[in-house]
């Protein structure tokens, strides 16, 4: 029997639901419970604080970037609308995965911009430039911090790691360069659907979407791409790490700041995985187990993820007075005579 749409939504809803459960019951019974009452205790709640307004001011900067980026499509819009649709996404991004909840942003702004095509290829070029951003310095800043070397390994054995994470930031800092070039942009297309072919249809179907989408933005010069990957770097990959360094801060980490870059990476990375609610779990098992490596107790690490998830519980309440206020001013102009 083939089930319909609906039921195979509340099915892949349920499945989320059932690895985020199993996730975070792994994660805390590699805590010692008394041990996170000591470190709760023993935090400094002023960080906390720090942490929502950081994450708050991040979205807005954002916000400005993608407005820099449908600009060059003529449309229009204004930074605070684009931060409450990023707020609204990020209250159905506790339910929805990443991908499914850029949905609710697209509509705010379709809305705002009655072009929903330009809409579509606007958020494709920034999710594709975020994503090359996070990888990217991800791996430099893996490469810097190369955790292998807090182990008993000599440099021999160690840097394999940072040579192999410069080089790959090179390579993803060019491809991305390339594939918005006039001259060589078909070539690195042919390039990347024949790297594609191993893969299912539907992988490749949506990989050649995304390609059709940014193709809109090659008529733009290098300069332009080089500062919103710029922008990417310094809201996303960086912004990301001060998120986590705040939250550290707050339960008396003190690990490199290079090492929460490429930690936020790999969680943000994860998280477009459409696998767990909120991200919820992978968050918890990446921080235990990178901050393992610094000798950084497991207790103390999901009481740092539970600050970090708190500034993204801020933001969704946020979300959530938009939507509501958004509602309200719906209903009265549908109420409205005339």
């Amino acid at each position: 029997m083939s089930l319909t749409e609906n039921q195979k939504k509340w099915l892949r809803l349920c499945l989320r639901l059932s690895v985020t459960g199993v996730g975070l019951f792994v994660a805390f019974c590699l805590v010692d419970l008394q041990a996170l009452k000591i470190a709760v205790k023993q935090a400094d709640w002023r960080f906390l604080a720090l942490a929502w307004l950081f994450n708050a001011a991040m979205f807005w900067c954002r916000s400005y970037r993608f407005q820099l980026i449908i600009r060059k499509l003529v449309c229009f819009v204004s930074v605070n609308t684009l931060f409450a649709s990023s707020a609204m996404m990020a209250l159905y991004g506790m339910v929805m995965p990443g991908m499914l909840s850029l949905a609710a942003k697209w509509y705010v702004i379709k809305r705002a911009t009655g072009k929903g095509g330009h809409v579509i290829s606007a958020m494709v070029y920034n999710q594709v430039s975020i994503m090359v951003a996070m990888v990217a310095f991800g791996l430099l800043a893996l490469a810097v911090t190369n955790p292998l070397s807090e182990l008993s390994l000599t440099p021999s054995q160690t840097g394999w790691l940072s040579v192999t994470g410069i080089m790959m930031f090179v390579a993803i800092i060019g491809m991305f360069v390339a594939l918005l070039s006039r001259r060589v942009g078909g070539q690195v297309d042919r390039l990347i659907q024949a790297c594609m072919k191993p893969f299912p249809q539907f992988v490749r179907a949506k990989g050649n979407l995304v390609l059709e989408q940014i193709h809109v933005f090659r008529t733009l010069g290098p300069g332009f791409h080089i500062y919103i990957l710029a922008l990417g770097l310094a809201t996303g990959a960086l912004g990301g790490g001060v998120l986590y360094m705040l939250a550290a801060r707050a339960t008396n980490i003190h690990v490199p700041f290079m090492a929460f870059v490429w930690m936020h990476a790999v969680v943000y990375i994860l998280g477009r995985i459409p696998v767990t609610i909120a991200n919820c779990g992978v968050r918890e098992f990446v921080l235990i187990g990178m901050l393992g490596a610094y000798g950084v107790d497991p207790s103390v690490a999901m009481l740092m993820s539970m600050i970090v998830f708190s500034a993204h519980i801020f933001m969704a309440f946020l979300g959530a007075l938009y939507q509501v206020s958004w509602s309200l001013s719906r209903k009265r102009v549908l109420q409205s005579p005339g």
